[in-house]
């Protein structure tokens, strides 16, 4: 514990310890004088932080409660910063991770997604860092997005293939790029900016890494969530996609447990016309290509050239499979039936 400055966090934040337990690198569980806490060493910008801080204000006075909720230091500020060094503290849950592959857990996760999502509604807060503000911006990015696979797939054909990851590479660019181009033009001559701007309107938020490891579960079968560092102004729909991608990719992309996610998020807040075909475009972007690329030719020396490959290689295995599944959620983005109670236009 030598790289932590404990006696120094614990005078700011009013606590003497009196145990402590390493759960992460970055992670310590504190026992205090005034209960047990988890300390977080942030690597965030402190803009970042201050917004973790204020939507998750928000959420508790919305009612939203079963949250990490961060404390304080002595004098009100939302983290400790020793030097360049900054730490976060929030309260500790007695919980364990959810298991998404059971349809038990997945139903509360969902649901809780939907309640986080009608509690968050209604911030208006300062941002701190404009980054962090998404609202009608999917196909901006998305496109910028899109020239830096043209521009890796041009390089690559102008000096030669060099190793496996860039025939593969090579080999399915042309489907990335015509999937992420129609994803583009479907956004813009879709509901997307209608939506977008009535989100906007409505001041949502999105937690933005709504996965397992965030979604906690205590003894009592009560849904936890944890770990606002990722937290967005943005549509629902951007945590809704990237949970529905989350789940079809674990079961070689069942349209059937898209469809189970939607209905159970649609009972507790309704989707309406035109979020089903924003869905599609979130969806269809190849963005695990995109990350996957980026990493390879822009974070040179970043990552493991084996890890890549390895996840290259899966996601040209589970192409065809993944086609599949968009094409049968293009058709369910017509059907009249489909969403109970859902308007069609």
């Amino acid at each position: 514990m030598e790289q932590w400055p404990l006696k120094e966090l614990a005078s700011i934040y009013g606590v003497h310890i009196q145990n402590i337990e390493q759960q992460k690198q970055s992670v310590l569980k504190l026992e205090t004088n005034r209960g047990t806490f988890a300390l977080k060493h942030s690597r965030l910008e402190p803009e970042e932080l201050y917004l973790q801080f204020h939507i998750c204000r928000h959420l508790e006075t919305k009612g939203f409660n079963r949250i990490a909720s961060i404390v304080p230091t002595r004098l009100g500020d939302a983290f400790a910063q020793l030097n360049s060094e900054r730490f976060m503290l929030t309260t500790w849950l007695e919980t364990e991770q959810s298991n998404l592959v059971n349809p038990a857990d997945l139903e509360l996760a969902v649901l809780n997604l939907a309640q986080f999502h009608n509690a968050g509604a209604g911030y208006f807060g300062k941002v701190f860092w404009p980054k962090r503000r998404l609202y009608g911006v999917w196909p901006q990015r998305f496109s910028f997005r899109l020239g830096h696979i043209l521009r890796y797939h041009r390089q690559i054909l102008a000096r030669g293939i060099r190793d496996e990851f860039d025939q593969l590479f090579v080999n399915i660019a042309g489907r990335a790029l015509n999937q992420a181009g129609a994803a583009i033009n479907r956004l813009k001559a879709g509901s997307y900016y209608r939506l977008a701007n009535k989100a906007r309107a409505m001041g949502t938020i999105c937690h933005h890494d709504y996965a397992y490891h965030n979604i906690l579960m205590d003894r009592n079968r009560r849904v936890w969530l944890v770990d606002f560092d990722y937290c967005i102004l943005d549509m629902p729909l951007h945590d809704l996609g990237s949970m529905i991608l989350r789940t079809v990719k674990l079961s070689n992309w069942s349209l059937d447990d898209a469809k189970r996610i939607l209905l159970i998020y649609h009972e507790e807040k309704p989707l309406e016309p035109g979020e089903l075909e924003v869905l599609l475009s979130f969806m269809e972007y190849p963005q695990d290509f995109w990350q996957l690329a980026w990493a390879r030719y822009n974070e040179v020396g970043m990552h493991k050239y084996e890890n890549l490959l390895l996840r290259l290689k899966k996601f040209v295995d589970t192409a065809e499979a993944r086609d599949k599944f968009l094409a049968r959620f293009a058709r369910l983005c017509e059907s009249k039936n489909f969403l109970p109670g859902r308007d069609i236009l």
